[in-house]
């Protein structure tokens, strides 16, 4: 495997990682001002 390639999967991994936290941080943020009265 080559050093660039293994960069560009990390990069690629960690941009996944990062949608799905800012995804599910935006699900919560969202539940949490409906919920409030």
């Amino acid at each position: 495997v080559d050093h660039g390639d293994l960069i560009q999967i990390w990069a690629k991994v960690s941009l996944l990682m990062n949608n799905v936290y800012i995804k599910n941080m935006r699900i919560k943020f969202i539940d949490f001002v409906s919920n409030d009265p």
